[in-house]
Formats: structure tokens, sequence, C-alpha cells
């Protein structure tokens, strides 16, 4: 039986908890990682991925340079999980 989608938010979501402080209660799918009331940085998202590899125990090869097009929110990180967690199996 596989992970369901629905699963594998909520592990974002916890993982994304663990790695950042987010105040004002969880983030939603589309909310931009970079503006708004998240305003992530580069060490953010390095914690973010850290996170990610624990929690998925994928490694999400990114590169510091292309960090704000690989993923911007919470859908398209799920995506990136999704599709690394494919590669894998």
């Amino acid at each position: 039986m596989g992970v369901s989608m629905s699963d594998i938010k909520q592990r974002i979501q916890k993982a994304l908890q663990a790695a950042i402080q987010i105040d004002g209660g969880p983030v939603t799918d589309d909310e931009d990682f970079f503006d708004g009331r998240l305003e992530l940085d580069s060490i953010d998202v390095l914690e973010i991925v850290i996170a990610i590899k624990k929690e998925f125990k994928i490694d999400l090869k990114l590169k510091t340079d292309d960090k704000e097009g690989v993923f911007r929110n919470l859908r398209q990180l799920q995506e990136l999980v999704e599709s690394r967690m494919a590669e894998a199996a």
C-alpha cells in the first residue's frame, strides 16, 4: 500500500514545523515561502531540505542558486517530494 497525498502533505507540514518557526497556523498550499508572512531565506530553505530528507529518507538534490525555482510553496514542495519518492521506489 502506498502513501497517500494527504499523508505526504501532513508529513511535510510536520517537517516544516520542525525546521522553522511558523507563526499564524499551518502553511497553505499556495502560500509563498519567500514573500508574505513566511519570508524564508536560504538558511530556512536548507533547514527545510534537511528536515524533508530526514522525514522521507530522500535527497532533494537542490542547488542554492535554484532554490526559488524548485519550490516556492507547499504544493510545489509536495510535488518535488512525490517525484523524488517515485524515483526512489
